[in-house]
């Protein structure tokens, strides 16, 4: 699949996407993958979110306003993965941070994009954890 097909929103020549990323120094970046996913948060209640891999970051933006970044976490501090097939949804467990926790039926596409960024960025594996729904939920740390 083409890096192009991936970025579902757009966002790469998108001037409010390029906006969060300079803010975020984040600029010469490569996107990789985006799309709008629903973040969990801590109550268990789903927020809108559009979500924007680069080959070096994730940063989580808001889904009216691209040039508005929630968050933004370097790929080098990603520790690892859980996911659900039976919720389609992914935790991504930061080194030294909390973690967080999305919905997408795409889950599987963001987690391969996050497979390959950080194998290209450490030259290390990622690791990616297949739980049930019960657990996944138990596993995030707020």
């Amino acid at each position: 699949m083409a890096e192009q097909a991936l970025d579902h929103l757009g966002l790469t020549n998108n001037k409010k996407a390029l906006k969060a990323l300079s803010a975020n120094s984040a600029t010469r970046e490569t996107v990789l993958w985006s799309q709008k996913v629903t973040k969990i948060n801590r109550k268990g209640k789903g927020q809108m979110r559009a979500l924007l891999v680069t080959n070096r970051s994730i940063l989580n933006l808001m889904p009216d306003n691209y040039s508005k970044c929630n968050r933004c976490i370097r790929i080098k501090q990603l520790h690892h993965i859980s996911t659900s097939a039976a919720s389609q949804e992914f935790v991504l467990h930061i080194a030294d941070e909390y973690d967080y926790r999305f919905k997408t039926p795409l889950y599987m596409e963001v987690v391969a994009v996050l497979q390959r960024a950080v194998e290209l960025v450490s030259g290390e594996k990622l690791v990616v954890a297949e739980l049930d729904v019960e657990e996944l939920a138990r596993q995030v740390m707020t």
